[in-house]
């Protein structure tokens, strides 16, 4: 899992998060228009329904998502992932609202389910220090967490800090 992309794979891929911006106006207009209405009216009432369907839009937009990327997974990996703490990762201050939206816990839900069905592998592997760790020597190299490149003083090895922690999550899941 990633901050700029959502997840990061062995093979070099990064998928991006799903792009629910106009999804998010229309709830964001939509409420302001619920504002402006007297509460209890009956313009009010309709406008409450017009925004419950707008966050069952964006809800069932994202669900969507996930079940299709974990289902692509499980049927073609044996997975082993990070056991985020996903729920802790969201009670941090800042941008918690974007780990909120992410659904991590979920996505992890998910495709331990759809492993279990399909008969792949499913490993939980501790996140402690994937992304810092080089996965090319195994150096451990302190970074903040704004460096989104990994890059190794001891062998030279370079690469996307997350691409470098999937390919420590495979190693340690082997």
């Amino acid at each position: 899992m990633g901050i700029l992309k959502y997840a990061h794979d062995t093979d070099g891929y990064a998928i991006e998060s799903t792009e629910l911006s106009e999804e998010r106006d229309r709830l964001e207009r939509a409420q302001r228009n619920l504002s402006r209405k007297e509460h209890g009216s009956k313009n009010w009432e309709k406008q409450r329904t017009v925004v419950a369907q707008r966050h069952a839009d964006l809800r069932r937009k994202r669900r969507d998502f996930l079940h299709k990327l974990s289902n692509y997974y499980a049927t073609e990996y044996d997975l082993a992932v990070e056991d985020l703490d996903a729920k802790g990762l969201v009670e941090l201050p800042g941008n918690s609202q974007n780990r909120a939206r992410a659904s991590w816990g979920m996505f992890l839900r998910l495709l331990e389910y759809k492993c279990e069905r399909k008969g792949t592998h499913f490993v939980t592997v501790d996140t402690r220090a994937t992304t810092k760790e080089c996965a090319s020597c195994g150096v451990e190299t302190e970074k903040p967490l704004w460096v989104r490149e990994h890059s190794c003083p001891s062998c030279g090895f370079e690469a996307d800090r997350d691409a470098n922690a999937a390919w420590n999550v495979l190693s340690r899941g082997l």
